[in-house]
């Protein structure tokens, strides 16, 4: 291996270790991370152009765009910007000038679940793993959100709420959510589990912290918050016993999708799913020309039903017809 080859591999490295340390999915992000990094950079000493990623200008980036990389637009950008991502780190200056240009991004494709799969994921169920599916597909919550909760997270009383971390950078704004009519169960059912773990973990050591967060386990007398990854780990497994793979994400947006099909309106789900404008919660739910083929022709069914006036009683108490009642 040449040494600048050498001094590179080093550099991608410390990169890769750094997103690991900041609790980064080995399997979804730092492999692909470290293989289109890989690939971009032998594609620049291959095709003998600049690769030094303190010295690699918008030119070669264009280039990789234009002559290298296939495929949806959506996916090139993908690409590069992980590329850009490690040479802000290397020390490249110049990468925040840049102003690269990609054409249509939009999504291709996205995923949700019938309504049978998510019943069937809802029975199969079980321990935690009830208490994350509910936060995610029945409450709309993400991940981040549901590993953000308490057990003060779930109000009780009059306005029964809960409140968690909405997306964000560093943990995003404070957002709530009404209670789904399982919510209690749910919470309770849970609570008794958690007080299992903290139980078997007070039996080897009395005086052990309990974190704040809701999600905890034990490990050698100490508890922990659950990260991401378990939380992906639990999806996986269950996946396997239901028989299909779907990722949190998956969950979230079908349940926007079959709130929508069961007739809740289009502005509630948008302000559930904390979206700023109806036209993202359109596309988020993969509403198609179908879907709105359906709710037009309950509109014009209701408008074909019976003009029923409304019926006004005389000094006499007869009835008698009146003004519409709309």
């Amino acid at each position: 291996m040449p040494r600048p080859w050498q001094t590179l591999d080093r550099e991608l490295g410390e990169y890769l270790n750094e997103l690991r340390d900041k609790d980064l999915n080995e399997v979804t992000t730092i492999k692909p991370y470290e293989w289109a990094l890989r690939r971009q950079f032998q594609a620049l000493i291959d095709f003998k152009k600049q690769w030094n990623p303190r010295k690699i200008s918008k030119e070669e980036i264009v280039w990789l765009r234009d002559e290298f990389l296939t495929g949806h637009p959506r996916y090139k950008e993908n690409q590069i910007k992980i590329l850009l991502g490690f040479l802000r780190w290397a020390g490249n200056r110049d990468v925040d000038r840049w102003h690269i240009h990609f054409g249509d991004t939009s999504p291709t494709h996205r995923r949700w679940l019938e309504k049978p799969e998510a019943q069937l994921i809802k029975a199969e169920a079980k321990g935690i793993e009830r208490i994350i599916i509910h936060c995610e597909l029945d409450l709309l919550m993400r991940r981040k959100s549901v590993l953000s909760l308490t057990v003060g997270s779930f109000v009780r009383g009059s306005e029964r709420k809960v409140n968690y971390r909405g997306k964000g950078r560093h943990g995003g704004p404070n957002k709530s959510v009404g209670w789904h009519p399982d919510t209690g169960e749910m919470f309770n059912e849970y609570l008794d589990i958690r007080q299992s773990v903290i139980d078997k973990a007070r039996k080897k050591n009395p005086k052990v912290k309990v974190p704040d967060a809701l999600l905890i386990y034990e490990l050698g007398g100490k508890l922990y918050p659950y990260k991401k990854t378990a939380i992906d780990d639990f999806l996986c497994e269950l996946g396997g016993r239901v028989g299909f793979h779907f990722s949190n994400h998956d969950l979230r947006r079908t349940g926007g999708r079959l709130m929508y099909k069961a007739g809740v309106p289009i502005e509630k789900i948008s302000k559930i799913l904390g979206h700023r404008d109806i036209k993202t919660t359109i596309e988020y739910l993969g509403l198609n020309i179908d879907d709105m083929s359906e709710s037009l022709a309950q509109y014009a069914q209701y408008m074909k039903n019976p003009f029923e006036p409304k019926m006004v009683q005389n000094d006499e108490g007869q009835e008698i017809g009146g003004q519409s009642g709309i």
